[in-house]
């Protein structure tokens, strides 16, 4: 009795979940037949049956493509499209053309994700009717990915789109962890072309929200491969970066506050610092020269937005590296002596 009791409301579940509202998930796949599996079979085992799975197969030559087709044979919610390589925009937007579901997904080939993850993003998004939803990452964790979570142990918090714009660390700025309503894609795509693409669109996404929920639990496992073209500093990687880093400034300008401003220059002044001290001559793609052209660059936007409470060191780098670094060992030399002074005083009044 209780046997069959389970199992009806499995069956009632299922037939719920099948009948809701389309999920479109859309799978870049080029040359990574070693992970590729792993990334479908998360996805068809999804507590939410309701999917569009679009597998695009941009020009893959080691057979990556033929292993969709296979699960394309075997799962009536599979769509294989096989195209000329053209990169990741080009993949995503190639899947966006083709979605037809009310809400949208995107999810790395290499990467995989929790069973329950679009059931638990979709719930949320229902029930706080928000406009996006996001989840935390974590890189690969095969163990917990197996474990069930309890909905009533999710916990999240609800955001404005200003809010996210000024703090997109908030929501993060990757495509893939995230659950979207579909009309937000409507007149936007990813650059063609563009490494960093996620830099060039991810304010435009936000800004079409009205209500963002972001989910404190991670649902999203990421793969980092040594031949990953995020694993390596190179000038185009470098130009590309500054450039979506730059049209958020100016995209923020127009539409957003002056805390949202400063939080975009602070945003491209941080990834120049960076940067600049993960040059080694020799050691990457990109020589001494670049750190020039770093140093140029964050001078000239800080200098642009002068009338703005720019934090302090951003314009010591601003005037040049050599001031900044004489003033970050002045704060850390300050820093320990107050560390030291409270030291003191905890030992004075407490012993």
């Amino acid at each position: 009795m209780l046997f069959d009791f389970f199992w009806d409301w499995i069956n009632e579940r299922d037939r719920l979940m099948s009948d809701g509202e389309l999920i479109s998930i859309i799978v870049p796949v080029y040359n990574i037949k070693n992970y590729v599996e792993r990334c479908i079979g998360s996805l068809v085992s999804q507590t939410y049956h309701n999917l569009e799975i679009i597998l695009v197969d941009d020009g893959s030559t080691d057979g990556s493509g033929e292993i969709c087709d296979q699960y394309m044979q075997a799962d009536a919610r599979i769509s294989v499209y096989h195209k000329k390589n053209g990169g990741l925009s080009d993949a995503r937007n190639y899947g966006l053309d083709r979605a037809a579901g009310t809400y949208l997904a995107f999810v790395d080939g290499d990467d995989w994700v929790h069973p329950q993850m679009y059931e638990i993003l979709l719930s949320v998004m229902q029930e706080e009717q928000a406009d996006l939803v996001s989840c935390d990452f974590e890189r690969e964790n095969p163990s917990f990915a197996e474990k069930s979570i309890e909905r009533t142990n999710i916990k999240y918090h609800i955001f404005s789109r200003e809010q996210v714009i000024v703090n997109l660390g908030i929501a993060k700025i990757v495509a893939w962890n995230k659950l979207y309503r579909a009309n937000i894609f409507d007149h936007i795509r990813y650059p063609y072309g563009k490494l960093h693409e996620d830099e060039y669109v991810i304010h435009e996404i936000i800004w079409q929200c009205n209500r963002i929920a972001a989910i404190e639990q991670a649902m999203y496992f990421y793969t980092l491969r040594d031949n990953s073209i995020v694993a390596r500093l190179t000038p185009k990687r470098i130009e590309d970066a500054l450039t979506g880093l730059e049209q958020r400034i100016r995209f923020v300008s127009g539409y957003c506050s002056k805390e949202a401003i400063v939080s975009a220059v602070v945003g491209y002044c941080e990834y120049t610092i960076a940067t600049y001290f993960c040059v080694n001559d020799g050691e990457d793609e990109v020589g001494n020269e670049w750190k020039d052209r770093l140093w140029r660059a964050e001078s000239a936007i800080v200098r642009e937005y002068d009338g703005l409470e720019i934090p302090i060191q951003y314009r010591k780098f601003a005037k040049s590296p050599q001031v900044y670094e004489r003033w970050q060992r002045m704060k850390k030399r300050r820093d320990d002596g107050m560390l030291f002074l409270s030291n003191i005083k905890k030992r004075v009044f407490f012993t």
